[in-house]
């Protein structure tokens, strides 16, 4: 299995946990009566209420936390949501792609490092996600991105799109290794 596969997934099973401590979450129902939660608000048309996730945290945890309830329901709807493919942009635009690489493997560490110091994600877990996670985004570049050609190039194509998650492309793409 790819780095960036292997490493992005284990991080997005945790990374919906830590913004949901404390963060505001938009819910809203489609025309098609399914319930989506989000960091922003549905588009135009469908209703939207803001909603705070209650957070399970302990200041000392003694071992891993275990997720669940409405926070378990939450991580799972957005981890989907994370790694749905919202198609390739139409052309590459370098600098849009390796910012979107870049600060979806930002947030991957911040909740990460946040989810260990909370006990939903053991120690070796994220140091072992942490050093991969920088060592690939240490690969994604600009001048990587301008030279590439097959899939490294549909992973910069589909990174370009600013509603694609790092993970997904990474997986379309086979990119990461």
């Amino acid at each position: 299995m790819k780095r960036i596969l292997f490493v992005g997934l284990m991080v997005v099973a945790t990374t919906v946990v830590a913004p949901t401590l404390s963060a505001e979450v938009y819910k809203w129902v489609d025309d098609n009566g399914k319930t989506h939660y989000g960091p922003r608000p549905a588009t135009a048309g469908n209703g939207t209420e803001k909603t705070r996730i209650k957070s399970q945290v302990n200041q000392k945890p003694a071992e891993t936390k275990k997720i669940d309830g409405e926070v378990a329901e939450f991580a799972d709807v957005m981890a989907r949501e994370i790694l749905r493919d919202n198609g390739d942009a139409e052309s590459v635009d370098c600098g849009r792609s390796v910012r979107n690489a870049h600060d979806s493997i930002d947030t991957m560490l911040s909740v990460g490092e946040r989810n260990y110091k909370t006990g939903y994600l053991a120690e070796a877990q994220y140091r072992e996600a942490s050093t991969k996670l920088r060592q690939i985004k240490t690969q994604i570049s600009v001048s990587e991105c301008q030279s590439a050609t097959g899939n490294t190039a549909g992973f910069y194509q589909c990174m370009t799109n600013n509603y694609n998650h790092v993970v997904t492309c990474g997986k379309k793409y086979d990119y990461g290794d």
